[in-house]
């Protein structure tokens, strides 16, 4: 049986080995073992031995499992915000202002929409637009501000200008770069003639206003014009009377519109300056008429200047005013004797007098008074002397004028009288006779 012998040898060296044990079965460690992970993720035993099969480990023996590779997550970034940067500012140039033959007003405005800063601002401008735009050598430049930080407008009178000249201009903000408004364009006024004045004429309220008949006055300068006309324009249509001035530029070229517009020549080669009343009759009763006083000129420009609009209302009967007339001087010595017819005609209660002096322009605005008391006296220029405060119907008189001095003289006679005015109230007028004159040796 050498063949058992052999079969039972070979089992007992299989048993010594362990290789008749199960595969899958283990000793399980005793109640004392501890098993704890190492710091570089292994096992390790944390008593004295572990016992696996018929191997033992001792303390000293440490069983090292590596740990699985991690790749470790970066840290997120911070996100870095750029730098802020200022916004440049709205630079606008406005149109400009108050313009005239030689300047005119230049406008800007500025506004920043972000953070301020510094810089100067002006207005650069010429008669040539690519000067302004290429900011050249020729073009003129006004400084405004040489530091500004605000948003706000500004506005400069530009003087030294041309007449009847277009200019451009721009309004522009200078720090590091130079940031302008639009081009804008200004034409100056055209100036015909510097030394030129054109006459001047006023109108003033009509007198001795009854059913049929009218005065109408007026003053005037001639100034530098020389060729002119004098004249009155008249009629029951306000829009017809208010357009002369515009509608025509020479006195011959009015066109009369029967009671809705007429015209009445005064004088032709006026004086530098004077007045003028013209009665006018032919009027109908109770109605409303307007007129002008004007001048017509035609020498360095053709046209006509006329003063204010005025209206009068005719009466329901026709009055005639007092009326002076028959005036003579006789001189004696220092003494002059002066005489006039004066009659009251319509009228009653009349205050007559006289006014006599060496001014004759102060003799001649005596008719533009309304009263007596009115007139002012100035030693030999005017004097005033009464004669009736009370007068009525008609009359010669003669009034002595003493101690005058070596001169020539004006006198005129006049009547104050009340009368109903244009709004139906009784009213103090008063009328004169012509001026006359004589001389004291």
């Amino acid at each position: 049986m050498p063949g058992v012998f052999v079969v039972i040898g070979l089992l007992v060296l299989l048993g010594m080995s362990g290789g008749l044990a199960a595969p899958e079965q283990q000793a399980a460690p005793v109640d004392s073992e501890v098993i704890v992970s190492t710091q570089f993720g292994g096992l390790s035993r944390a008593d004295s031995q572990i016992t696996t099969g018929t191997s033992t480990v001792t303390d000293e023996t440490v069983e090292v499992v590596p740990a699985p590779a991690v790749n470790p997550t970066p840290a997120p970034t911070p996100a870095v915000r750029p730098p802020a940067v200022a916004l440049p500012p709205n630079v606008d140039t406005l149109s400009a202002q108050n313009i005239y033959t030689n300047r005119a007003t230049f406008r800007g405005s500025i506004e920043f929409p972000s953070e301020s800063f510094a810089g100067a601002v002006r207005f650069y401008y010429s008669e040539n637009r690519s000067d302004v735009i290429n900011k050249s050598d020729d073009v003129d430049t006004l400084v405004v501000s040489n530091r500004t930080m605000n948003t706000r407008s500004y506005d400069r009178i530009v003087s030294g200008l041309n007449d009847d000249t277009t200019y451009y201009y721009q309004f522009c903000f200078t720090a590091d770069t130079v940031i302008c408004g639009d081009t804008v364009m200004v034409t100056t006024v055209e100036e015909i003639d510097s030394n030129y004045r054109l006459p001047t004429a006023s109108t003033q309220r009509a007198e001795d206003i009854n059913a049929e008949t009218a005065t109408l006055r007026g003053t005037y300068r001639r100034n530098s014009a020389d060729s002119t006309t004098a004249f009155f324009v008249y009629g029951e249509s306000r829009d017809l009377v208010n357009e002369v001035s515009v509608e025509y530029e020479e006195y011959r070229d009015i066109d009369e519109q029967g009671d809705a517009l007429q015209k009445v020549r005064v004088g032709i080669s006026l004086d530098a300056s004077g007045s003028f009343s013209r009665e006018i009759d032919d009027l109908e009763r109770r109605t409303v008429y307007y007129h002008r006083f004007c001048i017509a000129y035609d020498d360095a420009e053709t046209g006509i200047r006329c003063g204010g609009t005025y209206s009068f209302e005719t009466k329901s009967r026709q009055r005639d005013v007092p009326e002076i007339r028959g005036e003579s001087d006789r001189v004696s010595g220092t003494t002059a004797t002066l005489s006039a017819n004066l009659d009251m005609e319509d009228y009653i209660n009349g205050h007559a007098f006289l006014v006599y002096g060496t001014s004759e322009s102060r003799i001649n605005s005596v008719a533009n008074v309304s009263r007596f008391s009115s007139v002012s006296q100035s030693g030999d220029s005017i004097q005033r002397v009464s004669i009736d405060a009370d007068f009525d119907g008609s009359d010669d008189v003669s009034i002595a004028a003493r101690d005058l001095i070596s001169s020539d003289y004006y006198y005129r006679f006049c009547i104050q009288y009340e009368a109903e005015n244009d709004f139906g109230s009784d009213q103090l007028y008063v009328v004169c006779g012509d001026v006359g004159n004589f001389t004291v040796e």
